[in-house]
Formats: structure tokens, sequence, C-alpha cells
């Protein structure tokens, strides 16, 4: 998904809802510099996305103070040496391009990490890594696990890493899963959470072809879901009774293959 778009037109909600003023890369308070700037960029799109990609991770640091704003951005800009008014570009749907972009860069690095954790525990029966086609992050598939109860762990150790993730904007996770609520983003964001739970079942070596594809996923999304509206409520340390409760999560989805009804779900069908 390209959240970096230069030719967007309209713009989606301010963080309270309200309606935002449409933005667009010709905003009348861009200055004349500005405008020299970015056609610079006009027949690089790729150098121009990585202009953005820059501004917006170096604003990231600024959200626990300013929030998911263009102020945010601007400060970035202060901060790299780029033009103030990179808003109009980088953010033209304005705070929902943030997060949407935090969302997404995070999702990357945890692929990343569950590459890294494979490859330094080799899968089932002691085999050496071996690969399946590429996924969507262009990673290989691993093997299974041995067992289940190693899956289990990899699944929670995953979803623990993606929500620590969250953070580095504390106390502003809130505010970034209300601006995601709004219709205008919701396929964004139904998009990167599938995104991420195919992710940790691919690093998990799932090789399903059948409806346990999709069983597990949506079972996944349901504990990943839940457990980070726990975690944006949690005053505990370290959020500990987060963790406690994402224990109690993975073994109810576990214990689904028992349950009567655990066929509907797709857990009764072979070890996952």
């Amino acid at each position: 998904m390209d959240i970096c778009q230069a030719s967007s037109t309209s713009g989606s909600g301010h963080i309270d809802g309200s309606t935002a003023i449409p933005y667009s890369s010709h905003s009348g308070t861009e200055s004349d510099s500005d405008s020299d700037y970015y056609s610079s960029y006009g027949e690089d799109e790729a150098a121009l996305e990585e202009l953005c990609e820059r501004a917006m991770e170096g604003a990231i640091p600024h959200i626990r103070t300013l929030g998911w704003s263009r102020s945010a951005l601007e400060a970035a800009c202060i901060d790299l040496d780029l033009p103030p008014g990179l808003h109009s570009v980088a953010l033209p749907r304005g705070p929902a391009d943030l997060v949407l972009y935090f969302y997404e860069s995070r999702n990357h690095r945890l692929a990343d990490v569950l590459a890294k954790w494979r490859k330094e525990q080799p899968g089932a029966d002691g085999e050496m890594y071996k690969t399946a086609k590429p996924n969507s992050f262009g990673f290989e598939a691993p093997p299974p696990f041995k067992t289940k109860q190693e899956t289990d762990a990899f699944l929670r150790r995953a979803i623990e890493y993606r929500i620590r993730a969250n953070d580095e904007v504390q106390p502003h996770w809130r505010q970034a899963m209300g601006i995601l609520s709004l219709p205008q983003n919701m396929p964004a964001a139904i998009g990167l959470e599938a995104q991420l739970v195919d992710e940790i079942w691919a690093q998990a070596g799932d090789r399903s072809v059948d409806m346990n594809w999709y069983a597990k996923r949506l079972g996944l999304a349901y504990v990943y879901k839940l457990t980070e509206l726990f975690y944006i409520q949690d005053t505990s340390s370290d959020h500990e009774e987060t963790w406690k409760f994402l224990d109690r999560r993975i073994s109810d989805l576990r214990s689904m293959k028992e349950a009567k009804t655990s066929n509907i779900l797709g857990w009764s069908c072979r070890e996952c």
C-alpha cells in the first residue's frame, strides 16, 4: 500500500472526527521554495516517497507530545532540515496517513524479527531451515514447529512484540485506534491487521490450503484485537496484566480445538 501519495486530492477526518480541510500538494500555504523543492522530485516518485517516509518516521518521537498531527510532522521537518510544507505531500489525508504509516512500518519490523527468530530456531524434527514460496513481505515460509506448545509460544511472543511496538506512541495509541475506526480508514486498517496476522502464521510455518487458513487468521486477529484493547487501558508496570491477558487468550485459542464447535473455526482438522 502506498501511504505517501502526492496526487491525493481530499482529506479524511481530523483526530476528533470532524470534517477535514482537503489537502493538496499545491496548498496555498506552500512557499515558492517548497514548490521548487518538490518539483525536483517530480520525475522520481520513489525519491519523493522516500522523503515522505523519512519525515513520517522522524515524526514518531514527537507524537508523545504533539499527538497524531501535522505539528508532529512539521517538528520532524525541522529536525531533518526538510521543507515545513511537506505535510501537504506526506499527509494528504491528515493524521490518518501518519497512523497508517506507523502501523505498516511496525508490521514490517515484526516481519524482519520473525524471520530472524525462525532462522535462529530451525523448525520441526530438527530440519534445517527450509523454504516455501515467498509471502507478501518477500520472506520465505519456514517449516511448522514440532509441537503445538512451540506454535502457541511463537504466536504469543509475536503478538507481545508487535503490541510493545506501540509503546513508542503511548499514550496516544488509543487516539490512533479512534482514527483507524473512522469509516474512511477502516478498509486500510483491516488490511494492515490482516497483513499482520498472516505474517505471524506464515512464519509459524502454517501451510494451510483449506478453510483452516482463514480460521487461523481470524482467530489470531481476534486475540490481537482483544489484547490491544486491554493494552490501552492497562496501567500495570510494564503492562504485566496485558501479557497475562494475552496468555489466557492464547490458551483459549488452543482450547477451541477440543470444543464441539471447533470445526467451525477450523481447529479440528489437523495439528497446527
